[in-house]
This record gives structure tokens, C-alpha cells and sequence, in this order.
């Protein structure tokens, strides 16, 4: 999961420089700049949203979605689904500047590689230790957030 969080991280940080570079040095108010800020704003919502109406469980934080999963209050999750949604509407949200907190859909997608992993290696295994898989990787995610 730490690989998934790094490229995400790694991404975010080449776009939002890239952003910056290009609007730094230009009068935000022209038309042109507002017409491109515009239409970028739009590209990114457009995205988002599309993912949204795709894969409904990657709206919101994830955390609660993930304690819902681990209590077996929500099926279990189309991990592979979710966590390429996930990862791609999030990364489009903070894009346009919008205000999303980073520790929440890491845990989400920590929690979509735990079932992942649970998945392709224990095909045998029982549910519950498939379920325990998911929660350790939340667990670690959180520990890692929040230094705990």
C-alpha cells in the first residue's frame, strides 16, 4: 500500500507544481486565464464525478466506509474498482484545489490494497481472514497518518 500512497503522493506533487508553474506568472483576472482556470475547474469536477456515479463507495473519507466493510455492515468491496477510482478522483479533487483531506482516502486505498492482497493471495482462505487482511492494512494506514 505504501507504493500505491507513493505514486499518489508523487503524482499530486508533479501536477500541483505544474499548475503552479504555469499560473504563477500570469494575471489571474485576464479572460484567457480565467476561461483556462474555468475549464480546468470543470475537467476536474466532470472527472470526479463520473467516478463517483461509477463506483459510489469512494464517496466521502473512506474511513467510515472501511470500519463499515470491516464490521460487515457493507458488502465487501470491488477492491481493483475502487481503489483506481478512488485514487484518480481524489488525485482530480486536490488537483483543483479542492479541500480533501490526504489521510482518509489513503486508508481507503491502503484498505482496497489489504483486500486486494486478501483476495489474490488467500483465494482459499476463509472471509474472516481475508476481512482481517483489509483491517491490518486500514491499521497501518492510520498508524501512519496519524502517528500512532
Amino acid at each position: 500500500s505504501g507504493g500505491v500512497i507513493g505514486l499518489f503522493r508523487w503524482l499530486y506533487t508533479i501536477i500541483n507544481g505544474a499548475v503552479r508553474a504555469h499560473v504563477a506568472g500570469q494575471d489571474p483576472f485576464t479572460p484567457a486565464t480565467l476561461a483556462l482556470m474555468a475549464a480546468g475547474l470543470l475537467l476536474m469536477a466532470l472527472t470526479a464525478g463520473l467516478l463517483l456515479r461509477y463506483e459510489p463507495l469512494i464517496g466521502g473519507s473512506g474511513i467510515p466506509q472501511v470500519e463499515l466493510i470491516a464490521a460487515g455492515k457493507l458488502p465487501p468491496m470491488r477492491w481493483a474498482r475502487v481503489l483506481w477510482c478512488k485514487f484518480v478522483a481524489t488525485l482530480a479533487a486536490l488537483s483543483a484545489g479542492l479541500s480533501v483531506g490526504r489521510e482518509g482516502p489513503c486508508i481507503m486505498m491502503g484498505a482496497t490494497v489489504g483486500a486486494g492482497v486478501g483476495v489474490t493471495s488467500a483465494a482459499g482462505a476463509p472471509q474472516a481472514a481475508r476481512e482481517r487482511m483489509s483491517a491490518e492494512m486500514s491499521a497501518r494506514e492510520m498508524s501512519f497518518f496519524f502517528k500512532s
